[in-house]
């Protein structure tokens, strides 16, 4: 499957981008970086006012911009939270060629708290067989389709167990003027994150471990 026919299978499933939020600056929060609200990362309605500040504010440290697919086929970009350890992203950007771009990049914050300053970026390149690989991990993920299970584990009478301490996984998909967003916390038996690990096995390629975020 091309790339094109990739980025139609995921956008079947998306919306087109509308507006944007607007994160809303606290002049009492004290933190390494300071985030004044200046960037508008997402559009109206992907993300609600808490999220769009929490996830703006680390963005923002991470020196990312809003996504698009400007100057490519598609953008995925993966944001990981954890509430005490260091945020981090993960873009692929893909070319024409059918080949990608992946890039990380970490701040020594902690995702629960403060946003800290980008302290690790890395640049490797995905091969059309490695992004043919990616393709199959986004359809297993369903990324555009939110499942009930992203807030929390389903428990026996149907309910929803929110986990409200762990890592939060951000997903962000564009192509041409579509776009989709999907929070969803970690958990082992996810498919979102079984494709975040397979993100960060391309990247660091395990030749050495991922950047400690406490520089």
């Amino acid at each position: 499957m091309s790339l094109s026919a990739l980025a139609a299978l995921v956008l079947s499933q998306a919306t087109p981008l509308a507006g944007a939020c607007q994160s809303q600056p606290d002049a009492d929060r004290m933190e390494a970086f300071e985030y004044q609200g200046e960037t508008n990362f997402f559009p109206a309605g992907a993300v609600d006012a808490f999220e769009c500040d929490w996830f703006s504010r680390h963005l923002a440290s991470l020196e990312e911009r809003p996504l698009t697919s400007e100057d490519a086929v598609f953008r995925l970009r993966f944001l990981e939270l954890p509430t005490f350890d260091y945020p981090m992203s993960i873009t692929v950007s893909g070319l024409a060629d059918g080949s990608a771009v992946i890039e990380a990049r970490a701040t020594n914050g902690a995702g629960g708290f403060e946003a800290g300053r980008l302290v690790y970026q890395e640049e490797s390149r995905l091969s059309v067989r490695e992004v043919l690989a990616l393709r199959g991990e986004i359809e297993r993920a369903r990324l555009c389709r939110r499942h009930p299970d992203d807030e929390g584990v389903k428990q026996s009478d149907g309910s929803i167990l929110v986990i409200a301490d762990g890592t939060s996984n951000v997903f962000e998909w564009a192509s041409g003027d579509a776009y989709c967003l999907r929070h969803a916390v970690a958990r082992e038996d996810s498919e979102l994150t079984k494709l975040a690990i397979w993100l960060a096995r391309q990247v660091f390629r395990f030749d050495s471990p991922p950047p400690s975020g406490r520089l």
